[in-house]
């Protein structure tokens, strides 16, 4: 490595790293969701003070060393005793775990205060919740047809294959034996794989945590009335929701896709499948989720589309 290399690396780990003053779980918030349900759109409002220390997806085992030994979408009960996760996770959540990827995004360089953004998490929630009950978590939804276009635009597959699940046995006996045949049935077909991994990283989080543990957010209120869903957010997180954040809600997030950086139609950001699946897709979409049991779940988010949709 040259010598202006090792200077800009000496320089440049302070200001990415930032400092923090202090690392009391207590004063970090965690914010979970899937991949492409707009986590990186509410991190970037809730941060728009730079209020946060932000940490990146750092229970990404690809990225971060210290969660190397783990699965991609790790599971872990809520009761599960695990030293080497629970040591790593502590680090981690601290804010005392650093890396290119943890920090890319970090824009504050004095904070008392972490935001931990993480889409690889669900399945852990439970037991994040269980051994750190000081740190507020948020579970942000969106509809399975909108996180399921987006994510087949972009080329991604189903996130966790049911060779997968299968490989995390504890997850398959506690959560998903019972839907062992549905799964083999609609292992192979890509779309219909989405819609299961959605309901996996619903499914078990609801399970595992109390109604009175994390404050659940629904993507689609937040586009139909952003002020009263935030301030709900905000008041569980003991903090004042500012015009800063107001502001920073009429921009797309640096992960948006091309289609929607130029315009945050609310129609486009609600139904982006429309004219794209077929009616026996959007019905199998149904179908699964009904038989994950996460009928009411579903409802909830169409009812906050379908209000965006009579205003329009």
């Amino acid at each position: 490595m040259s010598p202006l290399r090792r200077i800009g690396r000496a320089l440049g780990a302070p200001l990415r790293h930032g400092i923090q003053i202090n690392h009391d779980i207590a004063r970090t918030v965690f914010l979970a969701g899937c991949g492409r349900s707009g986590t990186t759109w509410l991190s970037e409002v809730l941060n728009a003070d730079r209020h946060y220390h932000y940490l990146f997806e750092p229970f990404n085992n690809k990225k971060t060393r210290a969660w190397r030994n783990f699965a991609y979408r790790q599971y872990l009960a809520r009761d599960a005793v695990d030293s080497e996760a629970l040591a790593a996770a502590a680090s981690i959540l601290s804010g005392r775990t650093h890396s290119l990827w943890i920090d890319s995004q970090n824009r504050a360089f004095i904070s008392g205060d972490r935001l931990v953004k993480d889409t690889r998490a669900n399945l852990m929630l439970g037991w994040l919740r269980a051994c750190f009950p000081q740190m507020p978590v948020v579970l942000l939804t969106r509809h399975p047809l909108a996180v399921t276009r987006s994510r087949q635009k972009l080329g991604w597959g189903p996130g966790v294959s049911l060779e997968a699940l299968r490989a995390q046995p504890e997850l398959m006996r506690r959560h998903l034996d019972d839907y062992r045949g549905l799964l083999e049935d609609l292992d192979g077909d890509d779309f219909a794989m989405q819609i299961a991994n959605w309901c996996i990283e619903h499914l078990v989080p609801l399970r595992e945590m109390g109604d009175g543990e994390y404050c659940l957010v629904v993507y689609e209120s937040l586009v139909r009335d952003p002020d009263t869903e935030l301030e709900r957010l905000f008041a569980y997180l003991g903090r004042d929701f500012t015009d800063a954040h107001r502001s920073r809600l009429s921009r797309a997030s640096a992960t948006a896709s091309r289609g929607t950086r130029s315009s945050l139609d609310a129609r486009k950001l609600l139904r982006p499948w429309e004219g794209k699946l077929t009616e026996a897709q959007e019905q199998q979409a149904q179908d699964i989720v009904a038989a994950f049991g996460l009928g009411d779940l579903l409802r909830k988010i169409d009812g906050a589309d379908q209000a965006v949709s009579a205003t329009r």
